[in-house]
């Protein structure tokens, strides 16, 4: 007897235990300017089960038209996923591709989403 009410107490902690563990997100989060790290990157852990790393990425180009980065952030995005992540988009250009000058304007922001176990993009 003692022994089925153990099993039955450790299943059912594992049944509650899972879930929760399987809906948190490890984003590694930092901040970063050209070669300098401004803020040490730190692993965060998310728990809401809708929730996503973001990497947003300031680019610019060199006078030869090779990208530039100039910046780049990663942090825990908690809310709403953002409509792009919602039309199954996974990076997200802050230019409009169908316009060929927008392009070429000067530094312009891409935005990563990843909602894997571990996000370190």
């Amino acid at each position: 007897m003692r022994v089925v009410t153990t099993t039955l107490l450790l299943g059912f902690f594992l049944l509650i235990w899972f879930p929760f563990e399987s809906e948190s997100l490890e984003c590694i989060n930092s901040t970063s300017y050209m070669d300098r790290v401004l803020v040490k990157p730190r692993s965060s852990e998310c728990r809401l089960k809708t929730a996503l790393c973001v990497k947003t990425m300031q680019i610019s180009q060199n006078t030869d038209g090779s990208p530039k980065v100039l910046s780049i952030h990663r942090e825990c995005f908690e809310l709403e996923p953002p409509q792009a992540y919602r039309e199954g988009k996974g990076c997200v250009d802050s230019y409009d591709d169908d316009d060929p000058i927008s392009r070429r304007l000067g530094p312009h922001l891409i935005t990563c989403f990843c909602s894997q176990d571990l996000c370190n993009f």
